[in-house]
């Protein structure tokens, strides 16, 4: 029963890798690219019996060529080629007995070398796909920051307390970092979308910050990233506090301050 419920569970998972990788595609288009798949492995069959049989009567080789070509079939077509190339370079030796199985141990060294390359070339396009994937990650992040300004600072906050170590009360290379990189791109975001009033949102900001996460760093790990933010935070403009009165309009104010004044009398 368990072997049964092992194989069912395959059989699914199976079934389920074919429907992702048949991406969405219909039975005749299916059936169109199987018969195409077909045609092309019959063409490769001929050519690798092809050249199978012109490399055994052009060098030679002792045995039948059946027994040649049932050997080798299985080496790909540009395999096949690449051992010829360097078959040529070697036949005329003295020292080779068989040259059957010399022409087949080149063949196996080249279908080697060719699985390693394919196996590097597939790790490269994972790592360039992967690499891919990190860059659009983080330029959706980076549109997401810059439509929210608070958002980056928050997040800033929280990279440079990752550097906080409790045990030594202190944070890693003074706070140094991607975090501090990121603060400084915030405060220059809110400077841009909010002018003078950035001091007071990110004012907010930090005491909301604080507020959310004392329990996890204590009031000493708060002091030291706010310490590490300070010099960021001094950039900022000082918002303009003064009243944008003139002096006349403000004498004009204070005189009509108290009682109205009564008329002459007639």
């Amino acid at each position: 029963m368990t072997l049964l419920l092992r194989a069912y569970q395959a059989g699914a998972r199976a079934a389920h890798r074919a429907d992702e990788q048949r991406g969405g595609l219909d039975e005749q288009a299916l059936a169109r690219a199987a018969a195409e798949q077909r045609d092309s492995a019959r063409a490769d069959d001929r050519s690798v019996r092809l050249l199978l049989t012109r490399i055994h009567g052009a060098y030679d080789l002792p045995g039948s060529p059946q027994a040649f070509i049932r050997n080798l079939r299985g080496f790909g077509l540009p395999v096949l080629q690449e051992s010829e190339r360097r078959f040529c370079s070697q036949v005329h030796r003295d020292d080779i007995r068989d040259r059957k199985s010399y022409f087949a141990a080149i063949a196996c060294k080249v279908a080697e070398e060719f699985r390693r390359r394919h196996a590097q070339r597939q790790a490269e396009g994972e790592a360039y796909r992967k690499i891919e994937q990190t860059h659009a990650q983080y330029q959706q992040q980076m549109q997401h920051w810059h439509s929210h300004p608070q958002r980056w600072l928050h997040d800033a906050l929280d990279a440079i307390a990752a550097q906080w170590r409790p045990a030594r009360r202190l944070l890693f290379c003074e706070g140094k970092g991607f975090g501090l990189a990121w603060l400084e791109d915030a405060l220059q975001r809110l400077v841009q979308v909010h002018g003078d009033h950035a001091a007071d949102i990110t004012r907010g900001v930090i005491q909301d910050w604080s507020l959310q996460r004392l329990s996890a760093l204590d009031r000493d790990g708060i002091d030291a990233v706010l310490r590490a933010a300070q010099p960021y935070l001094e950039t900022l403009p000082a918002p303009d506090e003064t009243l944008l009165f003139p002096a006349h309009i403000v004498s004009d104010i204070l005189k009509s301050t108290g009682p109205p004044a009564r008329s002459a009398p007639p």
